[in-house]
């Protein structure tokens, strides 16, 4: 009796879960389906379109016609725009609307009796740009074509464990192509011929925009072009690119990046137009100072500059 009461037991819980199990299959099928159903359009099964016949008509003449002749509130946005030829008889106005939207790439839906036609938006791929750097020994090679500035300078400290700063001014992107070079080698040629300008102090580089400095020998009106220095000193050689910069300024820049100790005596004025590439600072200064009336000298550690 207890075994008869059991097997009826078992055969009556095998058969609930089968029937469980079903329902869950039918809610999931039901769910995948229901994602593929377009929303309805709120007008009546019973509401035929006898006739619509344009040719090379505006596609918002032609759902305001429809929305007018069958008393339905439609709202059309900006971007609902084109010519369209369309023909259709004897056609539910719901399919004539939904055919319409869909065939020319709109979008619709339903809030508060109206129905918007809009466009939808399209979702672009976003395409992620390798910052394509490597190390190989000690030598580094780029291969970049419009990278942002700010994961190169990330890359390349990770890759070298050197220190980069990068000014606020410093934007945009960066492209270029070097095959195993010197490492600090490379990163100053990559960035100077960008336009912008490197600077290394204690091993850490700095990148900054070229600075524009105005000439201090003139007058600061307003919309003056101030002069375009480029300076960098890197073990003792000095290397600047300046267009109707200050004499003064350049001077001082060439100080300061060195280290070295430098005295200004008399009034240094004017301005300088000139390119030089890896020199010694007192070649720097000779060169600087040349068809001037200012001379420089030297005493122990500290140059002096000033009136001849």
């Amino acid at each position: 009796m207890n075994f008869m009461k059991f097997t009826i037991l078992l055969v009556l819980l095998s058969g609930f879960l089968v029937f469980a199990q079903n329902i869950n299959i039918n809610n999931v099928n039901n769910d995948k389906n229901d994602n593929n159903v377009k929303p309805d359009l709120p007008i009546s099964d019973t509401l035929i379109m006898q006739s619509l016949d344009f040719r090379n008509a505006d596609i918002r003449d032609v759902l305001r016609t429809i929305a007018t002749k069958y008393n339905i509130n439609i709202w059309l946005s900006p971007e609902v725009t084109g010519v369209i030829p369309v023909h259709l008889s004897n056609i539910k106005v719901k399919d004539a609307i939904r055919f319409i939207v869909d065939r020319y790439g709109y979008s619709f839906r339903h809030r508060n009796g109206i129905i918007e036609i809009f466009k939808q938006e399209e979702i672009k791929p976003v395409i992620t740009k390798e910052t394509n750097i490597r190390m190989e020994g000690d030598k580094i090679s780029f291969d970049l074509t419009d990278i942002e500035i700010d994961s190169v300078v990330r890359k390349y400290s990770q890759l070298t464990g050197i220190n980069v700063m990068v000014d606020k001014s410093v934007r945009g992107n960066i492209s270029g192509y070097l095959n195993k070079v010197d490492k600090k080698s490379g990163f100053r040629l990559l960035f100077e011929n960008s336009g912008f300008e490197v600077k290394e102090n204690n091993d850490v580089f700095r990148v900054s925009s070229k600075k524009v400095l105005a000439d201090a020998a003139q007058p600061q009106y307003e919309g003056y072009p101030g002069g375009q220095l480029s300076v960098s000193v890197v073990e003792g050689k000095v290397k600047f690119e300046v267009s109707n910069g200050d004499l003064r300024q350049i001077i001082s820049e060439i100080a300061n990046q060195s280290g070295i100790s430098i005295f200004l005596y008399g009034e240094i004025k004017g301005t300088v137009s000139a390119r030089i590439d890896s020199v010694d600072i007192e070649t720097a200064f000779r060169f600087l100072l040349e068809n001037t009336s200012y001379t420089f000298w030297k005493n122990g550690s500290v140059y002096f500059i000033g009136d001849e």
